[in-house]
């Protein structure tokens, strides 16, 4: 007899480093600098304090963010492949910037009303990111006894993506932005697909 492990519902995280070459990486970190300066502060009902520009400006709009966004959708539309859809996405929704200084961070959230959701490191460390953690959607189960973490038993699952690097995800997932350490500012684009 042999046991078959048949992975029923899984959850899954796509992490993909190097989205921008040098040139147009530095340009993205000058636009979303300019951008961060002049725009008022959105976000509210949050705990944490970090500077974005939810519902004040969204870059989607902003052809300085056309490549970018470009790279994003295309690895959104092969993500979206491999959960078995052949839908293609034009562009996001909708697309902010944040802004993390030492010990900023963000609580956990979701973006429940979308489908894909991404976020881009535009600036930070290269070498160690600052910790972005996913929580287990189905948190309401008792983890086995004596378990050792695996693919089967996570209830959190922390990442630490570097600067040029993309997350894309079901917008259903918990997730949080771990107290940032580094004295580099760390600025995130982060878009919602419907």
């Amino acid at each position: 007899m042999v046991n078959k492990l048949i992975y029923l519902f899984p959850t899954v995280v796509l992490y993909r480093e190097n989205i921008l070459d040098n040139d147009e990486l530095t340009e993205l970190k000058k636009n979303s600098n300019l951008i961060l300066d002049k725009t008022n502060t959105g976000g509210s009902n949050w705990y944490s304090k970090v500077k974005n520009t939810f519902n004040t400006y969204n870059v989607i709009n902003d052809n300085n963010f056309d490549t970018v966004l470009k790279k994003i959708t295309e690895t959104v539309n092969y993500f979206n492949k491999e959960n078995g859809s052949s839908y293609l996405y034009g562009k996001p929704l909708s697309g902010w910037l944040n802004y993390y200084e030492v010990g900023d961070y963000q609580e956990f959230h979701n973006h429940a009303t979308h489908r894909y959701s991404a976020i881009y490191i535009v600036q930070g460390d290269k070498d160690k990111g600052t910790t972005v953690s996913f929580n287990n959607p189905y948190q309401d189960m008792l983890p086995p006894i004596d378990v050792k973490h695996n693919d089967l038993t996570y209830q959190s699952y922390n990442l630490k993506p570097v600067e040029n690097s993309l997350l894309i995800f079901r917008s259903h997932l918990q997730h949080c932005v771990h107290k940032h350490e580094s004295l580099t500012p760390r600025i995130t684009l982060a878009c919602n697909f419907n």
